[in-house]
């Protein structure tokens, strides 16, 4: 059920028997209300890569932008999980710099690890055949062509993966909806991973929606409502 993402998607409405605050209690008439608990769920690889294609920078004011997407709703945190990069130092210090960041704004961080893989077998086949055609027609392969082939085929190519983030960001919707810590979720993300996740957790009977600027259709498909964040969105979002 798309929504569009310059209008209110929130409203008041009760708190699912979880526990209030005074502050939380609005009195109208005598009666005692309270507003729908939100928690953002921020899927961090899958959020910058959707950021960067609009051309917009992962360093928001994420205290507004939780504001923005949940509306009337009562804002109780926001979850970023990524994987700790390690191995190359610049890349150490620009994330832990990042992190900070986050932190210093409130964001709760949740790391996975990053995984290097050896060279993925669809490249490992392509190297080879290139390799095979290089000797076959090396009579007529130019020096300079025929040295930069080679000098690719020696090279490795590691595949670099995320684990342990999805599951536990699927694990973390699972159980705080369990234990009632919240009434709606947000999912910050466009993978159809936490398909699985949003089916349990609507079983528990929490309000799920998925916001992200990626086209997320097989997710879209199982949250109560989807969020396309377009690039105007974002206006007035940056860090200061």
């Amino acid at each position: 059920m798309p929504f569009h993402a310059d209008s209110d998607p929130a409203s008041a409405a009760s708190c699912g028997g979880g526990p209030i605050s005074p502050a939380e209690a609005v009195s109208e008439n005598g009666a005692a209300t309270c507003r729908e608990r939100a928690v953002l769920f921020i899927d961090g690889s899958n959020w910058y890569h959707s950021l960067k294609r609009i051309e917009v920078s992962s360093r928001l004011d994420y205290r507004t932008l939780a504001s923005r997407l949940v509306g009337h709703r009562l804002w109780v945190e926001t979850r970023y999980y990524v994987g700790r990069v390690t191995g190359n130092l610049r890349w150490m210090r620009d994330q832990e710099r990042f992190l900070r960041f986050l932190r210093d704004a409130g964001v709760v961080v949740h790391l996975g690890r990053i995984q290097r893989n050896p060279m993925s077998p669809h490249f490992a086949r392509e190297r080879n055949r290139i390799v095979r055609l290089l000797q076959q027609h090396e009579a007529v392969v130019p020096s300079s062509v025929r040295d930069a082939i080679r000098n690719l085929s020696a090279m490795d190519s590691p595949q670099y993966v995320e684990k342990e983030v999805d599951t536990r960001m699927a694990v973390d919707l699972v159980r705080l909806a369990y234990r009632n810590e919240y009434d709606v979720a947000y999912i910050l993300s466009a993978d159809s991973d936490f398909i699985p996740a949003v089916e349990a957790v609507r079983e528990l009977g929490k309000t799920v929606f998925a916001a992200s600027p990626a086209r997320a259709t097989p997710l879209a498909a199982e949250v109560d409502t989807y969020i396309p964040l377009r690039r105007k969105w974002f206006e007035g979002l940056g860090a200061e």
